[in-house]
């Protein structure tokens, strides 16, 4: 199988724009004044595994780790990664309303 270079940069770039303007939902909807007011939070799209597709630019702190730090919250909470369970935009767990999943 080959691996087309112009895809696989819009498909790259089509997930940083979706965790972007996720970002910017998330900044202009918040109550809390740590996020609307100095845009402290960070948003990713995640696979099924908890890998990230695409990270918003937010906070240097999350870029590379935030999915380790999925991955440990799902397993402290007893979860499994790789379930076939949606995954949140704004939390970044797996969720099954609104509790992590246990499948």
């Amino acid at each position: 199988m080959t691996v087309d270079v112009v895809t696989t940069e819009i498909v790259r770039n089509l997930f940083l724009s979706a965790a972007d303007d996720m970002l910017a939902t998330l900044v202009r909807s918040a109550f809390q004044p740590l996020i609307y007011e100095n845009g402290d939070a960070a948003v990713a799209l995640l696979d099924r595994n908890a890998d990230v597709l695409g990270q918003s630019s937010g906070l240097p702190l999350f870029l590379g780790s935030l999915d380790q730090a999925v991955k440990e919250a799902v397993r402290l909470r007893g979860g499994k990664i790789g379930c076939r369970r949606a995954i949140s935009s704004s939390s970044t767990t797996p969720i099954s309303r609104g509790r992590i999943s246990q499948t």
